[in-house]
Formats: C-alpha cells, structure tokens, sequence
C-alpha cells in the first residue's frame, strides 16, 4: 500500500510531499486512514534533529485521528477514556490548519505562536 505523507529530507529543512510503500500489517497493528495530525514541540525537536536521533526522510506528527481501514488484532479491547471525554466535553485547545500549511504549522510551533497544538487536516 502507497502512504501519502509530509517529510522532512534532512535536518532542519521544510516538509515536502512524500510517500513510500508500507509493509504489509504484522500480528497486532492496525492501518489507520489518518485525517488530522498534531504537531508539537518534540516534532520540531526531531525535524531539527535537536536530540541526534532522527533519520530522514523523517515524517513528524505522532498524534492522530483517523479511522482505521484494516485490523490484524485478534479480539478489539474496549475503553472508557472515549466516551468518559465525550461525556464530559474534555478535548485540548487545538488549532486546525490544511496539510498544504504543514511548514507554517512547524513555523507556528516553533515560535510559541501555537494556542495548544497545530493539528493539520488531511483532505478526504
């Protein structure tokens, strides 16, 4: 399967349009059809590569929502933190910016300009 991402090439360069093959799913994962990603501090840490860690080409964005496409777990475990926080109204201060504004998302993030987290909307 094709992934379409965003992607920096090397340290601290601008994200660009990306995609690459994935495996095929392993024992316990799950393909998820991503439609928004956050983008925070540790995102641009790593775009930087601030901590010596990162590999490029280098995909930021480890908080998502989506729905998931295919499931290779044997028995679906449920939760009660979902519909704890859809009972209560609990969510975070996010603000929602089109993927094709990924850079200024980085750039508003990294300016202390962000209210609580970028998250960037994956058109459908």
């Amino acid at each position: 399967m094709s992934i379409a991402a965003w992607a920096a090439h090397q340290a601290r360069s601008a994200l660009e349009p990306f995609s690459y093959d994935a495996e095929a799913l392993g024992p316990w994962q799950v393909a998820i059809r991503i439609s928004h990603c956050g983008i925070c501090h540790g995102d641009l840490h790593l775009i930087n590569d601030d901590w010596g860690v990162s590999r490029y080409p280098l995909v930021p964005g480890h908080e998502i929502i989506g729905s998931m496409t295919r499931c290779a777990i044997p028995e679906t475990l449920d939760s009660a933190a979902a519909p704890f926080a859809a009972l209560h109204a609990i969510m975070p201060a996010v603000e929602l910016l089109s993927m094709d504004e990924a850079n200024a998302a980085v750039q508003r993030v990294a300016d202390n300009r962000a209210r609580y987290r970028m998250v960037l909307v994956n058109p459908a």
